[in-house]
């Protein structure tokens, strides 16, 4: 009985393992963010989502961004595609509420060694309720945060 009592403790010990560990290497300290080609028709969108990056970058890293060739790692990529859904109209057919999806693929590499850190394409939709008088961009910046949110994400260290 008290050597099942202690399998199952070890086995409950060994699966709750937790670290004090950063979750995003101390490797680097920092990190350039080119303004990604925009293969879409919408024009402007590559400028939200540089600003949606850097923010997040700044606000949920160590690290500090800063221009390309000062940097230690470079974030590029590009926009390959954008589209916009009406989920909802008022009776006098204005926009209440629409959906973007924002499509990207991007790069990560140490600048120094040229290693590929990380490499995906990434699909983010993002829902918004338009302000009266406010345009579609209100989505596009929900968007751009919400990718912005998951690139920072995978550029934390695996477990």
């Amino acid at each position: 009985m008290n050597r099942c009592l202690a399998i199952v403790l070890v086995a409950v010990v060994a699966g709750c393992a937790y670290t004090t560990a950063p979750l995003h290497s101390t490797t680097y300290s920092t990190v350039a963010v080119d303004i990604f080609k925009n293969e879409t028709f919408d024009r402007q969108l590559e400028f939200g989502l540089a600003e949606a990056l850097v923010k997040e970058i700044e606000l949920k890293t160590p690290w500090k961004v800063t221009s390309g060739g000062r940097s230690d790692t470079v974030l590029t990529g590009r926009i390959v595609e954008f589209d916009r859904r009406v989920l909802t109209k008022s009776v006098d057919d204005n926009t209440l509420e629409l959906q973007v999806t924002l499509v990207v693929d991007y790069t990560w590499k140490d600048r120094k060694s040229g290693r590929v850190l990380r490499r995906a394409r990434l699909r983010q939709p993002g829902e918004a309720i338009i302000p009266i008088n406010e345009s579609e961009a209100t989505a596009a910046r929900e968007a751009f945060q919400d990718l912005a949110e998951r690139i920072v994400e995978h550029m934390e260290e695996p477990w």
